[in-house]
């Protein structure tokens, strides 16, 4: 039996090897360079279409050294031989498919579209107006406008919105104003010293407790609370 098996490979590999320069995969396993002590540079194993060929160890081109974005269990690839022969393949590119479509983007637009195994989206797109867009776990990627998390810079203005679900935002108007929006919920800064300075005025709304002494001065007189005891100068 294992030598009729071994004769029906060796006739498969004699009729890929006449028209082998390019040949549709299916990835079937993928071995990233995922710790330091591993001999793994990016490789997966894959089976040819139409055939029960497996190629095991293939190298994954990259768009530029120092990118890792290895192929998925599933993905179909194009391998390419080096030389026309069979024992020199490359993964060169991937392609969508009935079963797995294409991110939603517009013609002039660049999304990087991270697709979590729980089939959460994260998003990175340069939008058509300049508008750029980082996003974890997106909701509405037709256009980008909800996610869990948003980072984003406005096109046109240059405004940076950056927003963790709809009670905590940060507005940055580009050369304008910066506003902090936390509805309902605390803010806590923990440093050793905090210095802030106001050119014209700094206005409190609301009940202020203070936990230690006070000193209140001005140019010319300080007035200093400390406990029950008021002094001044």
């Amino acid at each position: 039996m294992n030598g009729a098996v071994n004769i029906m490979r060796s006739v498969a590999r004699e009729e890929l090897a006449r028209r082998s320069d390019a040949l549709l995969a299916v990835v079937t396993a993928t071995y990233p360079h995922a710790a330091a002590d591993d001999d793994h540079n990016l490789e997966v194993d894959v089976r040819l279409k139409h055939s029960d060929l497996v190629l095991r160890g293939v190298p994954v081109g990259v768009p530029h050294v120092g990118v890792a974005a290895p192929p998925r269990v599933g993905d179909l690839v194009l391998v390419c031989f080096v030389d026309g022969q069979l024992n020199q393949p490359l993964v060169t590119a991937r392609y969508y498919h009935a079963d797995e479509r294409a991110p939603l983007a517009k013609a002039d637009e660049v999304l990087f579209e991270h697709r979590v195994k729980d089939g959460t989206l994260n998003h990175l797109r340069f939008a058509d107006d300049g508008t750029i867009f980082l996003q974890r776990d997106v909701t509405k990627p037709e256009d980008n406008s909800e996610a869990k998390t948003t980072i984003r810079i406005d096109g046109k203005s240059g405004d940076v919105l950056i927003q963790a679900g709809k009670e905590i935002v940060i507005e940055i108007k580009h050369g304008s104003e910066l506003k902090l929006t936390c509805d309902g919920k605390p803010i806590t800064v923990a440093c050793k010293a905090l210095d802030i300075t106001c050119d014209d005025k700094m206005t409190v709304h609301g009940n202020v407790e203070v936990k230690g002494d006070l000193t209140v001065a001005s140019a010319a007189h300080s007035t200093k609370i400390s406990g029950n005891e008021i002094t001044g100068t």
